[in-house]
């Protein structure tokens, strides 16, 4: 019985050893203290040893350093343990060295010189965008500029031809229409009352036409004539009687060609003030007939 008893003892002891070294892995080693003053006979473990309490956590979580009948811990307790030392594990590969102040500073400048970098090529290619719009308007303008003083030049050419033309009498007939003209009567009621007018009124029909040539005259007055020359003023002396012009023209030619350059000299008689003095009166007769004929457009100054 005593055997038996002694026998129980001794296979406890071993199964509370790892019991206590459990707990003191857990508190750290604080437990032992209470541990050691109850069971003196147990072997001693340094207390608040905290190297020798990571080595208690490790044995406890590898089944207690293959400590014969030790306990193991329960699920908890190991996801617990696990957890701490893969955050720990965790953080020592995570955590790195604090960048300067300086090199901050350094590297938010570098930024912002590529930013800056990046508007000024932006800018540089909107300005020459613009240059080339504004060349291109200044072209278009150029060209619209010129287009419009070529169709300006034209009209205007073409008024002053109308102006220059020879001005146009009036007939006692044409005058006798365009003071009859009305809208319900037409060119063959016309002509047949023209054909009935009796003498009297026909020449007073002749006297008006006679009268507004002779104001229209003295508005449009004709062209200045232009010197002769020196051909010319021979045809005029030399044109011989009692043949067509035809052959007067062909006969005076071949007469004029076998004269001497001497001979030629004397009809040369126009001189240069003579030249000038006709392009200025010519100049002038231009003139004087555009302005007339732009006037008679608004209101005519001779009337029927």
């Amino acid at each position: 019985m005593l055997a038996n008893s002694i026998k129980t003892r001794t296979t406890s002891i071993p199964r509370m050893l790892g019991v206590f070294r459990y707990v003191g892995a857990i508190s750290g080693g604080r437990a032992f203290t209470s541990v050691a003053t109850r069971f003196p006979h147990l072997p001693a473990v340094a207390m608040g040893d905290a190297s020798q309490a990571k080595v208690n956590q490790m044995k406890f979580a590898t089944g207690f350093g293959g400590v014969t009948g030790a306990i193991k811990p329960s699920p908890a307790v190991q996801l617990n343990a696990t957890a701490a030392a893969s955050e720990g594990a965790s953080k020592k590969k995570t955590t790195k060295p604090k960048k300067s102040e300086k090199v901050k500073l350094r590297e938010k400048l570098n930024r912002e010189k590529k930013k800056l970098k990046k508007i000024e090529a932006a800018l540089k290619e909107r300005q020459k965008l613009l240059a080339s719009r504004s060349k291109d308007r200044q072209k278009n303008q150029e060209k619209e500029k010129k287009e419009k003083e070529k169709k300006e030049a034209e009209k205007q050419k073409r008024l002053i031809n109308k102006a220059l033309q020879p001005v146009r009498g009036l007939s006692s007939w044409s005058l006798y229409i365009k003071k009859k003209t009305t809208a319900d009567k037409d060119m063959k009621q016309l002509s047949e009352d023209f054909r009935n007018l009796s003498e009297s009124e026909r020449r007073e029909y002749e006297r008006l036409a006679e009268e507004y040539n002779a104001k229209l005259k003295e508005r449009y007055p004709a062209r200045p004539k232009i010197p002769p020359s020196g051909y010319a003023l021979y045809v005029q002396q030399n044109f011989p009687a009692g043949v067509t012009a035809a052959e007067a023209m062909t006969s005076m030619a071949n007469d004029w060609r076998q004269l001497s350059p001497e001979e030629k000299e004397k009809y040369n008689v126009v001189t240069e003030e003579i030249r000038d003095k006709f392009n200025e009166e010519l100049k002038k007769w231009k003139d004087q007939r555009v302005a007339n004929y732009l006037e008679d457009k608004k209101k005519p100054k001779v009337d029927i």
